[in-house]
């Protein structure tokens, strides 16, 4: 990477970003496109060769090549569960030495390596800002919040996206330095070109990995009150966990007929033809920030 010019800002992102699939890495990748246009800010992105074992990972595939958005140069070294990485990864920073260091909380289980970092960061004086996807796992238990707690810890100030998070910092740290800003809209996906044809005159979206708090099972009970509306809802996105009981669900309420199971990972340019042919996205979360 180039040297900074007098004046920049030298600033690291340490994040998942693309071709690692998630909103944290679409996030990430927006946000170090939108630094690295910025003309007095030097940007050095960060990232991973090893988010989760696959073990912990019940998808297809933790990365999605298929992506056409702008590549970034980066530096995929960090490994989550080998921590001669994360000295690594300390020691490049500290030899960098940034003005900032940026880094994302979304879960428990890069808590102890991403805690880690900021806090080496910390003690050798460089600044560490957290945005704060999910302050505490949605289905997280006591273990689970205090690995978070230590991450959240390690920082000197917290952007968040919305009050819910900034609220729950400050239950745990009082005197944190928090900004609020609304999360931004997603606005690199491709044009849709109306490859779906639809199939009812409304037409229902429910997208995203199923995990049980997000409460697709409220949304089959409630489009089977639906009656006499003639709707077709489609469920697009991996399911981490069995889908087997969700499909037994749909068949028991009589709505089989009308909803489709597309049990996988959707490329950005099949998400915006979903997007495109869907009038109502629900997405009934049982928790959410």
């Amino acid at each position: 990477m180039s040297e900074p010019s007098v004046g920049d800002m030298k600033v690291v992102l340490l994040a998942p970003i693309e071709p690692f699939r998630s909103g944290i890495a679409k996030h990430s990748t927006q946000i170090a496109l939108e630094l690295s246009n910025r003309q007095n800010v030097d940007l050095y992105v960060m990232s991973f060769k090893r988010l989760y074992p696959a073990f912990l990972f019940p998808g297809e595939s933790d990365k999605d090549h298929s992506n056409l958005s702008p590549k970034l140069k980066a530096d995929f070294d960090l490994d989550t569960i080998n921590p001669f990485t994360w000295q690594k990864t300390s020691n490049r920073i500290k030899a960098l030495n940034p003005e900032l260091v940026i880094i994302p909380a979304w879960t428990f289980f890069v808590a102890p390596c991403l805690g880690w970092i900021a806090n080496s960061c910390r003690q050798a004086g460089i600044k560490v800002t957290c945005i704060v996807h999910n302050a505490f796992d949605h289905e997280g238990s006591a273990w689970k919040k205090s690995l978070m707690k230590y991450q959240l810890s390690k920082y000197d100030r917290f952007i968040c996206h919305n009050q819910t998070s900034a609220k729950d910092i400050r239950e745990v740290f009082s005197n944190a330095d928090i900004g609020v800003s609304p999360h931004p809209i997603f606005d690199q996906y491709p044009k849709a070109l109306g490859t779906l044809s639809r199939r009812a005159p409304l037409e229902l979206l429910f997208f995203g990995i199923i995990r049980e708090y997000k409460g697709l099972d409220i949304l089959l009970d409630a489009v089977a009150t639906l009656g006499d509306i003639n709707f077709h809802l489609s469920i697009v996105g991996e399911c981490w966990g069995d889908i087997k009981p969700y499909k037994v669900q749909a068949e028991k309420l009589g709505v089989s007929n009308k909803v489709e199971f597309l049990d996988t990972y959707a490329s950005d340019a099949d998400t915006a033809e979903y997007f495109s042919r869907s009038d109502v996205v629900v997405l009934p979360y049982r928790s959410m920030t």
